[in-house]
């Protein structure tokens, strides 16, 4: 209906289709993070690791955010834009944390204790996911992405200082230390070369 609006040139038809975006975002914001989330819940979310009842309440939601963010913004709606964007990146952590639980307990997330490797697999999965989103972010010039990212990485920071560093043992300890070491030094270099460098151009 956007896209019809958008098309049309009609505003009335844009602003249905804005007013029809608040369902699903109500449907997420309600049951996929509260009520059916799996991880509070006791629920079957499927044996296969990537086909699985995750991906379909998480991961299914990103495309359609991302393209009613793209019509908005040129429609200028840029608050409706960054709620979807929010949603759109809420729904990424979700996932990535989720089917890092899934991997280790199978298609009840809640039947079996978190071990050393799940805690440091955690670390690991976010740190990239910083990764990637900052990269987005850079690539757009998005600063909404940029600074989620960087707030994943404190997120991962304080987790590898005050979890980590305390429940791990050996080389767990060492990998996650080391890999968050690795982190910082690319993302300080991309953040520097890409994001205060071009500000500075410009």
């Amino acid at each position: 209906i956007l896209i019809i609006g958008r098309i049309s040139k009609r505003i009335a038809i844009f602003q249905a289709g804005m007013t029809l975006l608040c369902v699903p975002l109500v449907r997420i914001s309600i049951l996929s993070f509260i009520t059916q989330n799996p991880l509070l819940t006791y629920q079957y979310t499927g044996e296969n690791f990537i086909f699985n009842a995750i991906s379909l309440a998480y991961l299914a939601p990103l495309l359609w955010c991302r393209l009613a963010s793209l019509e908005l913004r040129g429609k200028q709606f840029i608050n409706p834009a960054i709620i979807l964007d929010t949603t759109l990146l809420l729904c990424l952590f979700s996932w990535v944390s989720l089917m890092v639980r899934h991997a280790f307990s199978g298609a009840y997330l809640n039947d079996s204790p978190i071990g050393q490797l799940e805690l440091y697999t955690y670390s690991l999965a976010w740190l990239t996911m910083s990764i990637g989103v900052l990269l987005t972010g850079i690539r757009t010039e998005n600063a909404l992405l940029r600074n989620v990212a960087l707030g994943i990485m404190t997120l991962t920071i304080g987790k590898v200082f005050l979890i980590d560093a305390a429940a791990l043992n050996g080389l767990y300890r060492v990998f996650s230390f080391f890999g968050l070491g690795v982190s910082l030094i690319g993302l300080s270099y991309l953040y520097n070369r890409f994001v205060i460098t071009k500000t500075l151009e410009s």
